[in-house]
């Protein structure tokens, strides 16, 4: 008998060993990464511990070059209504522009569910844009339990935020019985863009029509659909950065520009931090950190006259 518990206590001395030896080599290896699931909130009852939000969509906005006022800097596009008059390709009074504002993606909320990996735990905690279900910012930490250590790591993932301002290039005045008059500024749902087909009529601006087209090809480049968001898991999603060409027609007249627009239907991702903070950008692109951010990276100027595009937008509906 005693023979026999001493074989017992070695067999359990050796399995607290190996656990040990796990520990302390986990210890020193990367930190341990969080794990997350992405849902659709309408997909079965939320739980606590979701973090609901929306992604980013794109409202077009189409207008004539800012002015400055009370020597302040001017907003990238006049609001005001105005009246300019287009008599051939690319030939207007006025310098045309298009900007794209940040808007909640409506066709559906996404959930940030966060899971237990083995003893590893996620805590998230979000902050949102303004009157919105877009995130401002993410906090993310991965508790392991084993060891109960957390290891920060520092990596920074950068997105691009591009306004996209394309102005109308120069052409060659041709013969036209009369200036064809364009009423700016105009606003453009991205998601009416893509059901319009081309040839669409301009709103607000009989007998103009508008075509639209994308400059590239996101499934080449490795971005993932917004149906395929179930594979990912340890990292943050959001709209993808794309290049549109607006051309507006009308008679003889014909008016090209190009916008960055923040497109939900296709992802990018950035890596999730085991301990840190995920800031997003306003219109695409999101900024990683294992420290505190402190900023948001859009200037109070640019953060109101997306609110005044939002607000035209809405009134004109």
């Amino acid at each position: 008998m005693p023979h026999i518990l001493a074989v017992s206590h070695f067999g359990q001395a050796r399995r607290w060993l190996h656990l040990f030896a796990t520990s302390a080599a986990l210890a020193g290896c990367a930190a341990t990464p969080p794990h997350v699931d992405y849902l659709s909130l309408a997909d079965r009852p939320r739980q606590d511990n979701w973090v609901t939000y929306a992604l980013t969509d794109s409202i077009i906005v189409i207008g004539a070059p800012g002015v400055s006022a009370n020597d302040k800097p001017p907003p990238p596009i006049d609001l005001m209504p105005r009246t300019v008059h287009c008599q051939a390709i690319g030939v207007c009074d006025t310098q045309i522009l298009a900007l794209a504002a940040p808007t909640d993606f409506t066709g559906e909320v996404l959930a940030i569910a966060p899971r237990s990996h083995g003893l590893v735990t996620t805590t998230l905690a979000p902050t949102y844009q303004p009157d919105s279900l877009r995130l401002a910012t993410l906090s993310v930490e991965a508790h392991d339990h084993r060891i109960e250590l957390i290891n920060a790591i520092g990596t920074i993932a950068k997105g691009v935020i591009g306004l996209g301002i394309g102005g109308a290039a120069a052409g060659a005045v041709a013969a036209a019985p009369q200036p064809v008059a364009l009423q700016l500024p105009i606003t453009l749902d991205l998601a009416a863009i893509k059901t319009a087909g081309a040839g669409a009529a301009l709103p607000g601006n009989p007998g103009w029509r508008y075509t639209a087209k994308f400059l590239d090809d996101p499934a080449r480049v490795g971005f993932l659909r917004r149906e395929q968001r179930g594979e990912v898991h340890g990292a943050f999603v959001s709209s993808v950065c794309r290049p549109l060409r607006l051309t507006l027609n009308a008679q003889s007249a014909s008016v090209t520009m190009t916008v960055t627009v923040a497109d939900p239907d296709w992802l990018q991702t950035v890596p999730l931090p085991a301990k840190g903070s995920i800031t997003a950008h306003a219109l695409c692109g999101a900024d990683v950190s294992a420290d505190a951010v402190t900023s948001i990276g859009v200037d109070d100027l640019a953060t109101a006259f997306f609110a005044n595009v939002s607000a035209i937008h809405d009134a004109s509906k």
